[in-house]
């Protein structure tokens, strides 16, 4: 269960700061705990990213429909 932890949290970071390198690492055929565990690493850096970009794009629209209500007040 370390090894998986220790990947998948190798994982997130490299998939932020090397995502070459990272990919490189996870076109081995060899599979273990670890190799795991940088996969998910990987696959939850990725869903955050997607969460953080809707939710910028959430607070885009919401800011938009503000500055509209309040030139229509105008």
């Amino acid at each position: 269960m370390e090894k998986y932890i220790k990947g998948f949290n190798d994982g997130y970071l490299l998939k932020e700061h090397k995502p070459e390198l990272l990919e490189n690492i996870l076109n081995t055929t060899s599979s273990n705990d670890y190799i795991q565990g940088l996969k998910d690493g990987e696959r939850e850096f990725k869903q955050q990213k997607v969460k953080s970009r809707t939710q910028e794009l959430d607070d885009l629209k919401s800011s938009k429909s503000k500055k509209r209500d309040l030139d229509l007040e105008r």
